[in-house]
């Protein structure tokens, strides 16, 4: 998960801490702390900022229920919905947002799933065959 160097990295000035590179951009991180540590809850309206968290708490092994309370609300909305049906339902589903995925899924039925691409999106992002049988 975490690469630290052992060696002593020579551009740091004595008494600093190590850093440490991350992948995810600035807004996905404080967003995910400000649910980690809610002192100011964050705000989060974007479909895109949605799936980033599910895919840093997926890589830091955070538990999908703290996500849930913040995330259900633009995943149930219908700019949302109507923008991207699909990655409303897997989002839900793999956030176990029952209500919400089946919501999302009566959004989906002017989409092709018979299309092998779009099956393998769908599975792909849910990370569970599952998700594609119950839709």
């Amino acid at each position: 998960m975490f690469d630290i160097s052992t060696t002593p990295n020579e551009d740091r000035k004595h008494g600093q801490l190590p850093v440490i590179p991350v992948e995810e951009d600035s807004e996905t991180l404080q967003a995910l702390l400000q649910i980690l540590y809610p002192i100011d809850p964050p705000s989060i309206s974007s479909l895109v900022l949605a799936e980033k968290l599910v895919a840093a708490a997926d890589k830091y092994l955070i538990s999908t229920s703290k996500l849930r309370l913040y995330l259900q609300h633009v995943l149930g909305s219908d700019e949302s919905l109507n923008e991207d049906p699909l990655l409303c339902y897997t989002l839900s589903w793999r956030l176990g947002l029952e209500d919400q995925a089946v919501k999302a899924s009566r959004y989906t039925h002017l989409i092709d799933l018979s299309k092998v691409t779009t099956a393998e999106q769908l599975v792909s992002r849910a990370r569970n065959v599952g998700a594609l049988t119950k839709l």
